[in-house]
């Protein structure tokens, strides 16, 4: 199977700090392929893709000069696997892999990660 999602999010933040508004908007989308084994065990791929704007200005953190229009916006990218596997009809196991790599127009916020996941699984 295949899968298109898109990703669409207002982020209001908890205090009124009106020197750093982390306020912003958030779009994105994903591709996944899911293949799917008889006994409802699944294996999928994804990629995601997704893009931040915030409503403070980069000289809110200290980035710019006082007259700088540009806010901060940040991009990233996911690509990753993740295994369910079923081991009897309502227990399985669970692993993933992902590879986070967050570009911004702020060093402070760029990064690549690699994040691993494993857990157990109860379907009822």
């Amino acid at each position: 199977a295949v899968a298109v999602y898109g990703v669409c999010a207002k982020i209001q933040d908890k205090d009124d700090d009106e020197f750093l508004d982390e306020d912003g908007k958030t779009l994105g989308g994903g591709l996944a392929y899911l293949y799917f084994f008889p006994n409802k065990s699944r294996v999928r791929l994804s990629v995601d893709y997704q893009k931040t704007e915030y409503d403070a200005f980069l000289w809110h953190y200290g980035k710019g000069t006082s007259a700088s229009q540009e806010k901060r916006e940040n991009e990233s990218i996911v690509a990753g696997v993740d295994a369910l596997i079923m081991l009897a009809r309502n227990f399985g196991l669970f692993a993933s892999y992902s590879y986070i790599h967050s570009t911004s127009n702020l060093d402070m916020y760029e990064y690549n990660r690699h994040l691993v996941e494993g857990g157990l699984v109860l379907k009822f």
